[in-house]
C-alpha cells in the first residue's frame, strides 16, 4: 500500500523556495514535523518573501534543513526511530537512483508536478508552457522512479491560467496558489495510497530543462508571435532571452508582438525602425516586436542608447549554442557541451 499521510508524524520535504518554505509552516501547523533537504546552491538562494537565504529563512521559523551534496547521503540524516517517515519533493535538485528511492525512500517519495502527464514530462515546465501557447495547467502528484516523471500518478486536477499570465513569474505564483491548496486538501484527506493511476507511455512527451543564458538567444528567423514567447519564457525569474547589439549582448524583458506596421522583408528583421524613449519598434517575420526593456549584461538600460537603423542579432555560434542541453545528475545541474 501507499503512504497514508493523514497519520503522518514526520514529512521530508527535498527542494527549496517560497513554496517549499510556506508549505513546510503549513505541516508545522498542522502538529507534523516538517524537515527541508536540499543542496549547498538552492539553500543559498535569496527568497523574495524574507529577503534572506532559504536555509536562513528556516531557521527563523525554527524548521529542520539539511543540506547535502549528493542523494545518496539522504539515508545518513532520514531517522529511522520508527517514526512514520513520509516524503515529499518540489524541484529537488538531483537525479535520484532506484537504489536511493528503494533504500533510503522505501520507494515512497511522491513528486509535485506542473503538467499534464505523461505529456509534457521534464524541466523548466513554465518556459515550455509560454513557447507553446498553453492556457490549461494541473496540479499533480505522482510516485518518483529513477525515469523523469514516469511514476504512477497519485491525485491531480486540472485548472485554466488566466490572462493576466505573461511571463514565468505570472504563471509559477498562479500555479503555487493552486497546488498550495490542493496539497492541503490531499494531505488534510491524506488518501494518497494505491490503485495508483498507470501513466500510458504512448501519450508520452518530454520536452528537456531550459536555461536562460544557453538557450535565451533570439532566432530573428522567428515570427513576432514566437519572438515574443520566447523572451516571455525566459522572463522573470530567469535570466531573460538576449541578443547582441554593437558587439554587446543585451538582455530583452517585456516585450509584445504586433502587425500594425505591415510587411518587412528578411533582409529588414532584426533592425530598430522606431524608438520613442518608452519602446523599440523592431522589423521582424509577421509583423513587429515592441521592446520595452533592453539592458546590457549588468543591468544598465541602452533604450537612450539604441538608435533607429541599427541592428539587434545574435552570430550563429550563439544560435549553436541553445542546442546543449541542461541536465539533472547526481551532483546537480550542468550543460552539455554539443560536438560537431
Amino acid at each position: 500500500m501507499g503512504p497514508d499521510l493523514v497519520m503522518a508524524k514526520r514529512i521530508y520535504l527535498l527542494g527549496a523556495g517560497e513554496f517549499v518554505l510556506r508549505l513546510l509552516q503549513w505541516i508545522g501547523q498542522q502538529g507534523w514535523e516538517g524537515i527541508a533537504i536540499t543542496n549547498p546552491d538552492q539553500s543559498k538562494k535569496t527568497l523574495q518573501s524574507t529577503g534572506l537565504s532559504f536555509v536562513e529563512s528556516l531557521a527563523l521559523l525554527e524548521i529542520s534543513c539539511v543540506i547535502v551534496d549528493k542523494p545518496e547521503d539522504i539515508q545518513l540524516i532520514v531517522s529511522q526511530d520508527g517514526t512514520d517517515n513520509h516524503y515529499l519533493s518540489y524541484g529537488a535538485p538531483w537525479k535520484i537512483t532506484s537504489e536511493v528511492l528503494a533504500k533510503t525512500f522505501q520507494d515512497r517519495l511522491l513528486n509535485i508536478h506542473g503538467t499534464r502527464l505523461p505529456r509534457e514530462r521534464g524541466g523548466t515546465i513554465f518556459s515550455w508552457i509560454i513557447l507553446t501557447g498553453q492556457k490549461s495547467g494541473m496540479c499533480l502528484v505522482h510516485k518518483m522512479t529513477n525515469q523523469i516523471d514516469e511514476g504512477p500518478i497519485v491525485s491531480w486536477e486540472e485548472f485554466i491560467y488566466p490572462p493576466s499570465c505573461k511571463i514565468p513569474a505570472d504563471y509559477i505564483q498562479f500555479y503555487e496558489t493552486k497546488m498550495f491548496q490542493f496539497l492541503k486538501e490531499l494531505l488534510e484527506v491524506g488518501n494518497t495510497s494505491e490503485p495508483y493511476t498507470l501513466q500510458p507511455s504512448y501519450l508520452s512527451s518530454y520536452w528537456p530543462r531550459l536555461k536562460a543564458d544557453v538557450h535565451g538567444w533570439l532566432n530573428f528567423d522567428g515570427t513576432a508571435l514566437e519572438l515574443e514567447r520566447l523572451v516571455n519564457a525566459f522572463d522573470k525569474p530567469y535570466g531573460g532571452a538576449r541578443c547582441r547589439w554593437n558587439n554587446k549582448v543585451v538582455i530583452l524583458r517585456d516585450t509584445y508582438s504586433q502587425a500594425a506596421d505591415g510587411y518587412s522583408h528578411p533582409f529588414q528583421h532584426g533592425i530598430v525602425y522606431r524608438n520613442n524613449g518608452k519602446w523599440l519598434s523592431v522589423a521582424v517575420k509577421e509583423g513587429e516586436l515592441l521592446v520595452c526593456d533592453i539592458k546590457d549584461e549588468k543591468g544598465n538600460d541602452l533604450m537612450a542608447e539604441i538608435k533607429i537603423g541599427d541592428r539587434l542579432y545574435s552570430l550563429p555560434g550563439d544560435k549553436i549554442a541553445t542546442l546543449q542541453r541542461v541536465v539533472k545528475t547526481k551532483a546537480g545541474l550542468i550543460t552539455k557541451s554539443i560536438n560537431f
